[in-house]
């Protein structure tokens, strides 16, 4: 994958940082693919064991919340670890000083296969996956906190402001690399669900439950955890209910619903529904975003992105349009 914002290291800097880390001597030293928000590399070291060892991205051409990306992802797993037994590949090594590189990194173990690379042989692999992913998905749910949003911007009291931080953030990014959206309207729209906004509970979110942060075994036949918990915040789990794969929203797999409910309570209701269509709308508008910020243009991340999230972000305007009957 194509990507403006990544920290370019060569194979001999990462063994380098692995050697001088303790956790190993290096052997072999590949650069995995598809990394976006930073460089990630697969290290075999001499006893054979696997590590993958990650360096932060340049904050130059980001959007204004992507700062401090793996900082986040740290932070948030070590949380996760400490209050849940949801599963994530378990840190190992962790530099910020820059006094080696200019980047913070760290080291963990080695991920497993993400679901979009590796096709469960059977239609029930598949639903046990959904199964065990919706129980993954409540346990991280009922970690709370104490402040809404991303921590990297500042904690809000409550999530009516933190969203609106948010959203003001990506119109504020919209506005300077002149991607086009209306933002009058997005605001009217946000003036009547406060009511809503303000009853959410403060929950850790992962915001990025697709099939590529989705760990399973070689055979595609289990579980194996999640990955990609740079974009987790502190806010509304109705995020995490959005999206497996484009057009297909957890909310209507009876097996995610089942392995979730499994363990706590979730009804979906015309609050929660339109708690839904506001991530939507913010999923979609950052998706149209990010790609003049990350990918080159003309690349298919950057089409592919831009066409998918403006699809995702009118959708959800006209349901919460028709939801809250706006004129």
């Amino acid at each position: 994958m194509e990507s403006l914002t990544i920290a370019k290291l060569t194979k001999y800097d990462a063994k380098e940082l692995f050697n001088s880390s303790n956790v190993g001597v290096a052997k072999t030293v590949r650069e995995m693919p598809f990394a976006e928000y930073g460089t990630s590399f697969e290290i075999r070291a001499q006893d054979d064991k696997v590590y993958v060892l990650k360096v932060e991205t340049p904050d130059a051409n980001r959007m204004s919340f992507g700062k401090e990306f793996l900082s986040t992802e740290l932070k948030v797993r070590k949380i996760v670890a400490e209050k849940s037994d949801v599963k994530a590949p378990k840190i190992l090594f962790e530099d910020f000083s820059l006094e080696k590189i200019n980047y913070p990194y760290c080291i963990t173990e080695p991920y497993e296969p993400t679901w979009n690379a590796v096709t469960p042989p059977t239609l029930g692999d598949s639903r046990r996956i959904m199964y065990q992913l919706g129980a993954d998905l409540a346990k991280l749910h009922s970690i709370k906190g104490d402040g809404y949003g991303y921590e990297q911007l500042g904690l809000e009291n409550n999530w009516a402001s933190a969203f609106k931080k948010m959203l003001d953030n990506l119109v504020a990014d919209a506005t300077i690399i002149g991607v086009n959206i209306n933002a009058e309207r997005i605001y009217e729209i946000l003036d009547r669900v406060q009511p809503v906004l303000e009853e959410v509970e403060c929950t850790l979110v992962h915001f990025d439950v697709c099939k590529a942060s989705v760990s399973v075994n070689r055979r595609g036949t289990e579980y194996k955890g999640l990955t990609s918990w740079e974009q987790a915040f502190w806010g509304d789990f109705a995020a995490d209910l959005i999206s497996i794969k484009p057009n297909t929203p957890l909310d209507k797999n009876k097996y995610f619903l089942k392995g979730y409910r499994s363990v706590a309570p979730l009804e979906i209701d015309k609050r929660l529904e339109i708690r839904m269509d506001l991530m939507r709308l913010y999923l979609g508008l950052t998706l149209v975003v990010c790609p003049s910020l990350k990918s080159p243009k003309g690349s298919a991340i950057y089409t592919f992105r831009r066409i998918y999230g403006r699809r995702l972000f009118n959708r959800a305007m006209r349901s919460l349009e028709k939801k809250i009957i706006i004129h």
